[in-house]
């Protein structure tokens, strides 16, 4: 059973040095790149399960739809106006309309988002089995005017599991609202109903994981399911006064203005967005709900046997925009992970510590105040625990990867490529290996540092490159290990050179006729081959693999704020 991490906490290491044991390596592993060229030049790997199914995420599909109905064809300066009238757009008219398009879907989370036109999606999900792409369409459905789904909704899928149970997070499907203003004018607008909402998707039967609370639409997301069906995530169990207040006023005729009650909520809940804390460009919390770590049973069909919520370690006597907690994984023996706010000095906002949520109770993975703020991202059927710590080092925040021994209590903070190394756990697996990213280059300024795919044995206390088990002559750079199952499979991100495309999908030439070239990161499979890596040239490839220096927890301290954290998938 593989565990994906979906949180990344700035953290740091104080101590320790490293042994180094340099080496030049490659053919431990093959590079498959999963078959999306034809959706989209760029598409980002979410998990892999034990069956083999990947979940990717494809940014600024080639040829989204174009509703004909929502689409003023005077506000555009096209070509070929006429024929865009009838849905015979040409290249030039077609791009244009799509980046307008996107431009106006990039108003939602802001003060005034815009409800007027189609939206469009810049990241979908989909499934596939290495030969087979399908699009996972979660709350999407089919409408008349795209003449099948309407890509409204991002959809960041998370996580699968036994090869058929797909979980994710979108906001609500779009519609059409028609509205007589007051002045006689017929009017439409583009909304929809909630902001964030979890789902199970089982081949085309969808379930939603809705929140207790869903004032405003609520607030719910889905992060990792289990062998057993047990999913583990957040939802909203209070919403803000000013919410309340606000979602009043769009049922006051006299206070709403002239717009649809539809509308003056859609306007306000989007707007949620720019009362949320963003870590590293998703959502941390929403501040107009308080939330609780869940835990979802589910059947075979998707539906929801039972709902369990876990109390936070910080449970004010009113409400707080500060209290939150998230189960981020969960193990086939039902235990699950995550963080929770914890108030440690009076008068100050409570922050985020690892905590562990079992058999209905919350507790801390650490009592030491000093390992603040810290998140515990995964945990195998082994009771090993993975996560992230936040210090400083040099006056820079770091991410610190830390693995914790349920078995033995034990602490370990792992130093990665360098001491002051930023180091991102984003899976580990019932191997008791864990993958990421982490900063590769000590010499170069902390905002400027190139990152790459590591891949961490627990046991042997062995960090490694991922790029140097790659064949020598590999096109493929490995910027992130996302996932890895119980098989040993890897699935990454890659930067790479493809051909460059048009909205179409559609090869760009230059006047000789040929092909232009875009640097892009795309999604691939590694595979493990079971042989022992060969030798490459020293200046084709140089090896990082050093001993992961761990350290004892009591000699951590200072640790700093968190600044950036993020929940993938």
């Amino acid at each position: 059973m593989k565990r994906k991490p979906i949180v990344s906490a700035l953290l740091l290491a104080l101590f320790g040095a490293a042994s180094v044991a340099n080496s030049a390596h490659a053919a431990s592993y093959e590079v498959h790149v999963l078959p999306l060229s034809d959706v989209s030049q760029r598409h980002f790997g979410t998990s892999i399960d034990n069956t083999g199914l990947s979940l990717v995420t494809a940014r600024d599909l080639f040829n989204q739809p174009i509703d004909l109905s929502l689409l003023n064809i005077d506000d555009a300066p096209l070509t070929d106006p006429d024929a865009a009238a009838a849905g015979n757009f040409n290249d030039f008219d077609y791009t244009l309309v799509i980046d307008q398009l996107l431009q106006a879907r990039a108003s939602l989370g802001t003060i005034q988002p815009d409800a007027r036109f189609q939206k469009l999606a810049s990241d979908i999900g989909y499934k596939t089995d290495g030969t087979d792409v399908t699009y996972v369409n979660g709350f999407d459905s089919e409408m008349d005017g795209t003449d099948g789904f309407t890509f409204s909704s991002n959809v960041r899928l998370t996580d699968s599991a036994l090869g058929t149970h797909v979980i994710g997070n979108m906001a609500g499907p779009f519609s059409r609202v028609d509205y007589v203003n007051e002045n006689d004018e017929a009017q439409f607008f583009v909304v929809n109903e909630f902001l964030n909402r979890a789902f199970v998707q089982v081949g085309d039967r969808v379930t939603p994981l809705a929140p207790g609370n869903i004032d405003g639409g609520g607030f719910s997301e889905a992060y990792q399911i289990n062998a057993n069906l047990q999913v583990a995530g957040v939802s909203s169990v209070a919403s803000a006064e000013s919410l309340q207040e606000a979602l009043a006023l769009c049922l006051d005729d006299e206070q709403r203005g002239d717009v649809p009650v539809e509308v003056c909520e859609y306007v306000r809940f989007n707007q949620a967005d720019t009362r949320s804390t963003f870590i590293a460009g998703l959502i941390y919390d929403n501040l107009d709900y308080e939330t609780k770590a869940t835990l979802w049973q589910l059947d075979a069909e998707g539906n929801i046997v039972s709902t369990q919520l876990f109390d936070n370690l910080y449970e004010p006597d009113e409400f707080s925009d500060s209290n939150h907690s998230r189960g981020l994984d969960v193990n086939n023996a039902g235990v699950m992970v995550g963080f929770s706010s914890v108030l440690v000095i009076e008068d100050r906002p409570p922050g985020p510590v690892a905590a562990i949520f079992e058999n209905g109770v919350t507790t801390r993975l650490s009592d030491d105040d000093e390992f603040l703020p810290s998140f515990a991202t995964n945990i195998n059927d082994n009771n090993y625990i993975v996560g992230y710590v936040g210090q400083f080092i040099n006056g820079a925040p770091r991410n610190k990867l830390f693995t914790f021994d349920r078995n033995t209590n034990e602490m370990n903070v792992v130093q990665g490529f360098f001491v002051g190394s930023a180091t991102v756990p984003r899976a580990l697996n019932n191997n008791n290996i864990v993958v990421g990213d982490a900063e590769s280059e000590a010499s170069i300024s902390s905002a400027q540092r190139p990152r790459v795919g590591f891949i961490y044995d627990i046991e042997s206390d062995t960090f490694t490159d991922l790029n140097t088990l790659l064949p020598c002559d590999s096109p493929y750079k490995i910027v992130s290990a996302v996932d890895i199952n119980d098989n040993n499979e890897i699935i990454a991100d890659a930067f790479t050179t493809v051909p460059r495309k048009n909205a179409r999908g559609v090869v760009i030439t230059d006047e000789s006729g040929e092909a232009l070239t875009l640097d892009t990161v795309v999604s691939v499979k590694l595979s493990p081959t079971g042989n022992t890596p060969s030798d490459c040239a020293e200046d084709d490839r140089v090896s990082r693999e050093r001993q992961g220096a761990s350290f004892s927890f009591w000699l951590l301290a200072s640790l700093g704020t968190i600044v950036f954290f993020r929940f993938r998938r």
